[in-house]
C-alpha cells in the first residue's frame, strides 16, 4: 500500500519512491512509461532537426546508463519513452 506525503518518499527495503511524488515507485526488472512535455507546450519536435538531436541524445543516454529502451514516440510538444 502506498502512503501519502513527503515523509514516505524515502527508500524502503522493497520499494523506492521518487522524492517529489508518492504516486511512483521503482522496482527491479520493471518497465516504465515516461511522459515528458516541453516548456510552455512549445512544438519543438515539428522540426526534424530537433527530433534528430533528441534521438541522438537518447542513444547516448542509453549507452552511458545501460538501460533497455523498448520504444519511444516523439510528438510535437512531448515525448513518450518506454524503458
Amino acid at each position: 500500500m502506498l502512503k501519502e506525503g513527503p515523509a514516505y518518499a524515502k527508500a524502503s527495503a522493497d520499494k523506492k519512491f521518487h522524492r517529489n511524488s508518492f504516486k511512483r515507485f521503482y522496482g527491479e526488472g520493471k518497465i516504465y512509461y515516461i511522459v515528458s512535455k516541453t516548456r510552455n507546450n512549445f512544438s519543438y519536435f515539428k522540426e526534424t532537426l530537433f527530433c534528430d538531436l533528441f534521438i541522438e541524445e537518447l542513444r547516448l543516454c542509453k549507452q552511458l546508463k545501460e538501460f533497455k529502451l523498448y520504444a519511444f514516440s516523439i510528438i510535437y510538444d512531448h515525448i513518450y519513452p518506454v524503458k
